[in-house]
Order: C-alpha cells, then sequence, then structure tokens
C-alpha cells in the first residue's frame, strides 16, 4: 500500500469520526444508570416504551417459540415481557438493538463481525456473573464488549479495500489481526475505535474495552482498579474464545474437560492470571452461550447463512 493511498484513508478515516452521528440516546440511558440500583427495571422498561417499534420486536420475541412454548397465552406488554425472558436477556437485547440501528448490516463481513461482537459479550458477562467475587456489573461488562471492536465497524465503512486486503491474508487470532492491520492499512482497529469512544463521549469502561482488548499485559496495570481490571480480564478471554471457536465451530461440541485444557493452555495468553475466572462453568456452558448468540442474530434479522 502506497503512502499517498494510506493518507488518503486515514483522512477518510478522521473525516467520518468526526461526523459520526451519536448513537441512540437509549444507549446513553442505558450507560448512565447503575445495573445493581433498585430503579434499573423499571429504566430499561420506561426506554423500551418510548421506542414503539423496538417494543414490538421485544414482545415478538418473548413470545417466539423459545420462551412461549408451553406458556397459556403470548405477553402483551413490556412488563410481562420482562417476567417471561428475564431482566439479563430484556437488558441485551434492549441495548444490542439500540446499537444496531447505526451499525447496520449491509454484507456478510459485517454479519461475521456482528457475530463476534456478540460472542465477546455474551461470554465476557457470563465470566463476570458466575465469578466467586464480583468487581463489576456483568451489564457493564456486555456493554462494554458488545462495542470493544466499533474500530472494525469504523474500518469497514471508510476503508472496505484495505479490510479486503487484510481479510485476504490467513490470520486466526485477535494479535494475528492487529499485526495485519498495520502492515496493511497503517492503523488498528484499537486505534481507530479509540478516537471513535472519545468522539461519541463514550463511558470510561467502554473506552478501555476498545483500546486494550488486544493488550492483555494492561491487565495488571496498577493504574486499574480491580472493576476495570476484571472488565479487561474478560473481555480479553472472551476475543480469545471467540476466534478460537469461529476458526472451529466444532469445538462447540468437545467434551467440557478437553475444552477447558484446550482453552487454558492454547487459546488464553499465558502471562493473563485466572484467578477468580470461572473457566470451568464457562467451558460446560459454552454451548449454550452461542446457540444464546444465534437467537440475537435472528432478533436482529442478521441470522448468517448455515453452511
Amino acid at each position: 500500500m502506497s503512502e499517498s493511498e494510506s493518507a488518503v484513508e486515514l483522512r477518510s478515516l478522521h473525516q467520518y469520526i468526526n461526523q459520526l452521528p451519536m448513537l441512540p440516546g437509549i444507549v446513553y440511558e442505558l450507560m448512565r444508570h447503575d445495573p445493581d440500583s433498585e430503579e434499573f427495571f423499571d429504566v430499561i422498561l420506561k426506554l423500551a416504551t418510548a421506542d414503539p417499534p423496538l417494543s414490538s420486536m421485544i414482545l415478538s420475541y418473548a413470545n417466539s417459540v423459545a420462551f412461549a412454548s408451553g406458556q397459556p397465552h403470548n405477553v402483551t406488554n413490556l412488563k410481562a415481557a420482562l417476567s417471561r425472558i428475564g431482566a439479563k436477556r430484556f437488558y441485551q437485547m434492549l441495548f444490542t438493538s439500540s446499537v444496531a440501528k447505526i451499525f447496520l448490516v449491509k454484507d456478510d463481513k459485517q454479519r461475521m463481525l456482528w457475530k463476534h461482537s456478540l460472542e465477546v459479550a455474551h461470554f465476557a458477562s457470563y465470566l463476570v456473573e458466575h465469578a466467586k467475587v464480583r468487581h463489576i456489573s456483568p451489564y457493564e461488562v456486555y456493554t462494554a464488549a458488545l462495542l470493544h471492536d466499533i474500530g472494525r465497524f469504523m474500518l469497514l465503512k471508510v476503508a472496505p479495500n484495505a479490510l479486503n486486503r487484510v481479510n485476504q491474508i490467513e490470520w486466526h487470532t485477535g494479535k494475528e489481526l492487529i499485526e495485519v492491520e498495520k502492515e496493511m492499512v497503517g492503523h488498528t482497529h484499537t486505534e481507530v475505535g479509540h478516537l471513535a469512544a472519545k468522539q461519541l463521549h463514550l463511558p470510561l469502561s467502554v473506552s478501555l474495552a476498545i483500546h486494550y482488548h488486544h493488550s492483555p499485559g494492561v491487565v495488571e496495570s496498577e493504574k486499574l482498579d480491580a472493576a476495570q481490571k476484571q472488565l479487561l480480564r474478560a473481555i480479553i478471554i472472551a476475543d480469545h474464545c471467540s476466534f478460537y471457536f469461529d476458526d472451529k465451530p466444532e469445538r462447540y461440541d468437545l467434551e467440557p474437560k478437553v475444552l477447558l485444557e484446550e482453552i487454558s493452555d492454547h487459546v488464553i495468553p499465558r502471562h493473563l492470571s485466572l484467578q477468580n475466572v470461572p473457566l470451568k462453568h464457562f467451558c460446560l456452558d459454552a454451548k449454550h452461550l452461542s446457540h444464546q448468540v444465534e437467537d440475537t442474530l435472528d432478533f436482529l434479522g442478521v441470522s448468517l447463512v448455515k453452511s
């Protein structure tokens, strides 16, 4: 790639970020409220009610076969939908569908990126939710993890030709992706995402996830508090696991014991501490989590074509 070609793409990138529309107001409202507060569920109900198309989607989801099987009747209001699908799933659908309004899916590359983002969000929030000691809300982790690859969405929009060159080179891990991006594009999706996070006024937890999800060495920094360390550790592990499963989806069918050995020995960065990480539980539930991801893709209308 020539310097002039790179410069044009860089200028386009900065221009696109500067003109980037703010995320829907509902996203900022969800990020602003404390998920552990008593009024949080009243907040998410109010936010969902204020968006009729979104309300309709959630009601349809609550009345889908996955949830309505064996139920005597369909739910007709959001409070009943919340009760049926659970607060966690309700929040995930509300936040994810709101973000999807900005990052629309137009091709298979974007579909795969959405799948990866959802895998990381579900995996990371699970790891925190089931940890023996919890320093941060799983809801906050889901939020940060879903947005962790915002830089890749930006690059797909601004420099699709450069991304095609990246995808033509075989890579299997996040580290390899960063190296290829640096060589072929001149800047990485973490750098681009960090710029976008500033422009969008995203909270610190989200900015950290965007900037450092390929930097495991940062996790033990004395500058981070316990919540930030748990957030980054969960997202980094989830990111590696997503690449691992996407490379060979049949790995979901491995025995949990074998899967645990594989992930512990060959997937997670060696110097990343696994203390307070419920990896054994994760390996037991990995396939179920993958079904939740597919379920969410169906909900968003961006399901991948199964081969």
